[in-house]
């Protein structure tokens, strides 16, 4: 078996700092602040090896078999690919939040409210989200194409993006994210 690497993401790096163009389009925007950054090896270094992506989480803190650090290492980023896994220091790095989950129409199972279905679309939409762990959050709906958008009032976990979430619009059940 080979093994992987476990990369370590500074929390200043300009990954989670740079600049936006003015001319950016609404899912540019959206896009752009999801969690799904594209990192690489040559955005950290090397703090480790992991004898495979499909036993890491993102947001896991345990089992990272990486020690001597002055705060716990969370997972941020996972690369089946490249075979990496990234990981941020202390629970305050900004690879753990987000503003915004994006879903891929794969994803996500509108429930019978056609009135709504049919008005789904670029215009921002407040509904409360309900994860799989029982937790809730104000956010605004969009959907561009085959893609969806939830936009957090306050930044969630990137954990949450890997679960079970249920969106409700006026306590009515609008759509299942897997």
């Amino acid at each position: 078996m080979i093994k992987g690497q476990l990369v370590e993401i500074p929390a200043t790096s300009a990954l989670y700092h740079s600049p936006r163009p003015d001319q950016m389009t609404r899912p540019d925007v959206l896009r752009g602040l999801s969690p799904h950054h594209r990192y690489s090896l040559f955005d950290g270094f090397l703090v480790g090896e992991h004898r495979g992506t499909s036993t890491f989480q993102l947001g896991q803190r345990k089992r990272i078999g990486v020690g001597g650090k002055s705060a716990p290492l969370y997972v941020i980023g996972i690369d089946d690919a490249e075979n990496r896994v990234f990981v941020g220091h202390g629970d305050d790095h900004p690879g753990l939040l987000s503003k915004v989950l994006c879903f891929k129409a794969s994803q996500f199972h509108l429930v019978q409210n056609p009135s709504f279905n049919q008005n789904l679309s670029e215009e921002a939409t407040p509904v409360d989200v309900v994860f799989s762990d029982g937790k809730r959050a104000e956010a605004n709906i969009y959907c561009f194409g085959s893609e969806l958008f939830l936009e957090f009032k306050k930044p969630v976990p990137i954990r949450f993006s890997a679960s079970n979430i249920s969106v409700f619009k006026e306590d009515t059940l609008i759509a299942n994210i897997f």
